[in-house]
């Protein structure tokens, strides 16, 4: 049996031992099982406390687990024409890091990773460490986005109030206003407790297509794109996601983003996938004024 707790406004993945003949029990209907990966089972959960019951899991964990890699720097937008040193750690005897630049995942194939290096362009780091008898572990990810510090971002504005659900912010005026890279709130070095924000830019889509846009966050949020709603989030909840779909002609797109925030946890997140782009976080390279 495993009690886990999962922080809040956060999402989470989680494995346990076991492959598809394994029987499991989960008390709470917000844990979704999502499959079999490296002989664990995968299940993903949003906030909060839950127990899970895996039997039969001792022929599952004879042998030590194959360490999850370490990627330096975690996460980060730069700006070009900049550059940043890439590391990889790992911690299991008799091992090797294989690693990928492009997203794809990585196979024992990949790229050996060796020693530091640097990295001049966006790229979407993925690193896997194998151990000698073949065992690999979990994949570890990690985007580094280069941004032009002219041509890239996007418009906000900031608002306060209290609300249950999104206001007409255009009746409102707004406390504060700017520009930033990224749709999130971490960017933001103090926020209030009631609050609201409207991101504003454009997308560029590289591939035509059909492409499903996934709206966290906690509180409200909408998403639109070309003035059509895409994703409707509004109201009062834990952090938690939505989804919506779209068509869209390569090239630039008019993206809005409303949110608001009543009081306690706060997040925001927007993740899409479409023609040759898996799921990920919109890198910030993609948003225009």
């Amino acid at each position: 049996k495993l009690n886990v707790s999962i922080p809040p406004n956060t999402y989470a993945t989680i494995y346990l031992p076991g492959d598809k003949s394994t029987k499991y029990e989960i008390e709470n209907s917000e844990v979704k099982y999502e499959g079999i990966e490296n002989k664990f089972l995968k299940f993903s959960a949003p906030s909060g406390n839950y127990n899970l019951v895996v039997k039969n899991i001792s022929e599952f964990i004879k042998s030590p687990m194959v360490s999850i890699p370490v990627i330096d720097p975690a996460d980060s937008i730069l700006y070009s024409p900049d550059s940043v040193r890439i590391n990889i750690r790992q911690y299991s005897k008799n091992s090797e890091i294989r690693y990928t630049l492009d997203g794809s995942e990585p196979n024992k194939k990949s790229l050996r990773f060796s020693k530091p290096f640097t990295l001049k362009e966006s790229a979407v780091i993925k690193a896997k460490v194998y151990r000698n008898n073949n065992d690999s572990g979990f994949t570890q990810t990690n985007r580094i986005v280069f941004v032009d510090s002219v041509k890239n971002g996007l418009n906000y504005k900031y608002y306060l109030g209290a609300w249950y659900k999104l206001p007409d912010f255009s009746k409102l005026v707004p406390q504060k206003s700017g520009k930033v890279f990224d749709i999130n709130l971490d960017q933001f070095k103090v926020l209030d407790d009631k609050f609201g924000i409207i991101f504003n830019g454009k997308i560029e889509i590289k591939h035509e297509g059909l492409y499903t846009f996934y709206l966290s966050s906690n509180d409200g949020s909408k998403l639109w794109i070309d003035n059509k709603l895409v994703v409707n989030a509004d109201d009062l909840h834990g952090f938690s996601g939505d989804s919506g779909q779209i068509n869209l002609t390569a090239g630039k797109h008019i993206i809005q983003v409303y949110y608001f925030q009543a009081g306690g946890g706060k997040g925001l997140e927007l993740q899409y996938k479409g023609p040759n782009t898996e799921k990920q976080v919109v890198p910030a390279n993609v948003f225009f004024r």
